[in-house]
């Protein structure tokens, strides 16, 4: 994308590659790829973008050509181009929030930070381990950071096309606000400015500040919901902007971390998607449990991340393992222990969350 003055070209986020693959779905093409955040090249976050596919009927040998653009759908042509004042240009799939949402993402939704598309700071965006929990938080913001997201649907789908369902967009009277998910990170009090279409009020961007957030001093540093009134600027809108949140502050460190962000509307209220928690226990004595799950090497062969291993350890002389028990904060969370018949096995108990298990292998070890 743009640089600021639209004097050059600029990266969004860290790298990424599509190890050439494009896929025709729904009569509309996509290249796949993925991203790193932070730029580690061991993360993968996988990404899909709408493309436009030409070619000629002629032989490479004699000049024979394909072509690969960018799609989007309300542009002229449905071509999507970057071009700096410099006259470089990119032709090539852009980078969005979207993935098959190529008309923008249902503003009436929740959506983790992790969908961003624009990080000025690429450092700041973390994985996700919890297979139960789509969210990958965005830490440590700074004054004068940029996240954008590119695009909300505010226009709406009214039919269904290319295999996507239709959604409500704003309209006039929805009272649309917008709501950040977030903890503060400082006692120091900041702000947050929510620009549209672009993070700067120049000839190149033409951005506009919808709204802002004020985060008080002393705010309470626990994952908080903070909302703003943009129906001003947004129950009018039509097809899919970008959006993009600026921090503000005097002060300098970290504000706040990201989860993530939706709009709310007068009869469509937003709520954080909280997942289940659970707990093991061990004759009663609560095991601490592993954040991350086992992480994948040659040797175990591990493919997924649905196997936590946690370790109890037990007191000196312990002949006999104890009695394993488990509990979820939530009762639709189905339950299952095998308890080991020595302490040189380990006890395995499974979660199972509308269709999704996590397995925790229970390890016992002798007192170091």
């Amino acid at each position: 994308m743009l640089n600021k003055d639209g004097s050059a070209l600029q990266t969004t986020y860290s790298g990424h590659n599509t190890h050439g693959s494009i896929e025709k779905i729904n009569d509309q093409w996509y290249a796949f790829y993925h991203r790193a955040p932070r730029g580690f090249g061991n993360a993968r976050q996988p990404m899909v973008a709408p493309v436009t596919v030409e070619w000629d009927e002629k032989p490479v040998a004699e000049g024979g050509k394909v072509s690969i653009r960018a799609y989007d759908p309300y542009a002229p042509n449905n071509q999507w181009t970057a071009k700096d004042s410099q006259g470089r240009e990119y032709k090539g799939a852009e980078v969005t929030s979207e993935g098959f949402h190529i008309y923008g993402l249902d503003p009436y939704q929740y959506y983790s930070a992790g969908y961003a598309c624009y990080l000025s700071n690429y450092g700041t965006q973390q994985d996700s381990w919890d297979i139960w929990d789509n969210n990958m938080t965005i830490t440590n913001v700074e004054n004068n950071h940029i996240i954008g997201f590119k695009y909300i649907g505010f226009g709406g789908l009214k039919k269904a096309q290319k295999g996507l369902k239709p959604f409500d967009g704003t309209k006039p009277g929805n009272q649309t606000a917008i709501n950040l998910f977030l903890t503060p990170k400082t006692d120091k009090a900041f702000k947050i400015a929510i620009w549209l279409d672009g993070p700067w009020d120049n000839a190149t961007w033409k951005g506009k500040k919808i709204g802002e957030i004020s985060v008080p001093a002393n705010a309470a540093q626990s994952l908080t919901a903070f909302k703003a009134d943009v129906s001003a600027f947004v129950d009018n809108l039509d097809k899919k902007h970008a959006l993009f949140l600026v921090a503000e502050s005097n002060e300098a460190g970290p504000l706040f971390d990201l989860a993530g962000f939706g709009f709310s509307a007068r009869k469509k209220p937003l709520t954080y998607p909280t997942v289940p928690t659970v707990t093991i226990q061990a004759d009663g004595k609560a095991l601490e449990l592993p954040i991350v799950p086992v992480r994948s090497t040659n040797q175990n062969g591990l493919v997924g991340y649905d196997l936590y291993e946690a370790t109890c350890t037990l007191p000196a002389g312990t002949t006999t393992p104890p009695t394993i028990a488990a509990s979820a904060s939530d009762k639709v969370v189905k339950i299952s222990v095998k308890q080991a018949s020595s302490t040189k096995e380990n006890a395995i108990v499974t979660f199972d969350y509308r269709g999704v298990v996590k397995t925790y292998h229970i390890v016992f070890s002798a007192p170091q």
